[in-house]
C-alpha cells in the first residue's frame, strides 16, 4: 500500500477456537464476530504492506473498571463478582496500556515485529484471585459467586457476557504470559494488582472508606499500604458475618 509503512491492526486472541462453540443456552453466539475479525486478519495480511503486525490480546483487565465493568459483572457496585465461571476456571487478562505498549514498539521497530501475529496475556486467573486482588488494592471486599446460567440471566447479565464467561470456563484463551512475552519481545505485561492499583478510582465498589488521617472513625479508615487495605478487609468480612447482637436493656 503506497505511504503506509507499517499496518498495525488489533484483534482478538485465540479466534478460531470461537468457531463452533455456538450458542450454550444463552441466545447468542460469537461466531457471526469471530469469523468477522479472522477475515480482517486475513485482509491484512493479502494487503501488500511492506510491513504489517497483528496483535491478539486475551480478556481486558479494563473489563473491571468504569461502565464496562457494570455491564459485565453488574454485582460489583455491591462488592459481587457473580458470573457463571467455576471456581477454579483461570481467564487470562492484559491491560489495554499493554497492548499499546506493543503497538508502539512494533512501529518504532518494524523490521522486527513484521509479519508476526502476537497473542498477549499477562496473567491467568481465577475470579477469587481477581476478587482478592480487587480487594487488596482497593480497600473494598469482593467475593465472587459461580451462578448457573438460570440465575445469571436472572440476574440481568447480557447474552453476549453470558456467552463470554462459558467460553471462557469451557475452551479459554492460550496466550503466551507476562514470562514468555518479556522472553520474546522484551516488553513484560504489568499484572492485575498493578493494573487495580493503579486504576483503583475506576473500579466500581462500595462507598468508598475515608483516607487515613481524614476520618475520626477508625474502622472505616482506608489505610494506604496493600498489605494494609488486605487486613482492613480481612477484618470488615469478619465483622460483616458475625451476628447482630442489639445494645442490653
Amino acid at each position: 500500500m503506497s505511504g503506509v509503512r507499517h499496518f498495525v491492526q488489533s484483534s482478538v486472541a485465540s479466534l478460531p477456537e470461537h468457531l463452533g462453540f455456538g450458542d450454550p443456552g444463552t441466545g447468542y453466539s460469537n461466531e457471526p464476530y469471530a469469523r468477522v475479525r479472522l477475515e480482517i486478519e486475513e485482509t491484512v495480511r493479502a494487503a501488500g504492506f511492506r510491513h504489517w503486525t497483528i496483535l491478539q490480546p486475551a480478556a481486558f483487565m479494563e473489563n473491571f473498571a468504569g461502565t464496562k465493568a457494570r455491564h459485565m459483572y453488574p454485582g460489583m457496585p455491591s462488592g459481587r463478582l457473580d458470573s457463571t465461571r467455576p471456581g477454579d476456571a483461570r481467564v487470562q487478562h492484559i491491560s489495554v496500556r499493554d497492548i499499546a505498549a506493543f503497538a508502539v514498539a512494533a512501529v518504532d521497530d518494524p523490521e522486527r515485529f513484521t509479519r508476526h501475529s502476537i497473542e498477549l496475556a499477562a496473567q491467568a486467573l481465577t475470579m477469587g484471585e481477581i476478587a482478592a486482588a480487587l480487594s487488596a488494592e482497593t480497600g473494598h471486599p469482593y467475593t465472587h459467586r459461580t451462578l448457573t446460567l438460570a440465575e445469571a440471566q436472572g440476574a440481568g447479565m447480557s447474552p453476549g457476557v453470558l456467552h463470554s464467561q462459558l467460553w471462557d470456563s469451557r475452551i479459554g484463551y492460550h496466550a503466551p504470559l507476562a514470562d514468555d512475552l518479556e522472553k520474546q519481545w522484551g516488553i513484560r505485561p504489568i499484572t492485575f494488582s498493578q493494573w487495580a492499583r493503579e486504576d483503583r478510582d475506576a473500579i466500581p465498589g462500595p462507598a468508598a472508606p475515608a483516607p487515613c488521617g481524614h476520618s475520626t472513625d477508625a474502622p472505616k479508615c482506608l489505610p494506604r499500604s496493600a498489605k494494609e487495605r488486605a487486613e482492613a478487609v480481612r477484618r470488615l468480612r469478619l465483622r460483616r458475618d458475625l451476628p447482630h447482637q442489639r445494645p442490653a436493656p
